[in-house]
């Protein structure tokens, strides 16, 4: 953001595009919560044995969101940033195998946000 200085806090919770993809998929974050990521979305009613996996992508699409606008000028919609989750998931899908259920819960919950 202009004028505003960049730091993890800001990037991560306190960004008006990172807010938006918390609020989008449902998740209250406070300033510094992302520091602790297995807090994150423990409010709600989804399986938790992916919970920090999920969680770390949402901070890892978050993160190439901000690079994308800062190092190319493309800006990307909350929407965008959750699809890209979303596509994770489907990257990662082999790796999940033995949980692919659980994934598959958390990416029904995505979906259903857009």
């Amino acid at each position: 953001c202009p004028g505003v200085l960049e730091t993890a806090d800001h990037i991560f919770s306190q960004c008006p595009n990172a807010a938006n993809v918390w609020q989008l998929i449902g998740i209250t974050v406070q300033a510094n919560d992302y520091k602790y990521p297995w807090i994150l979305g423990k409010e709600l009613s989804l399986p938790s044995h992916v919970h920090l996996d999920v969680i770390m992508m949402v901070l890892w699409q978050i993160w190439k969101a901000r690079n994308a606008l800062i190092f190319y000028g493309k800006p990307s919609s909350a929407h965008e940033v959750v699809r890209r989750v979303i596509k994770d998931f489907e990257a990662w899908k082999f790796r999940y195998r033995k949980h692919l259920t659980q994934i598959l819960c958390w990416r029904d919950y995505l979906m259903a946000r857009l």
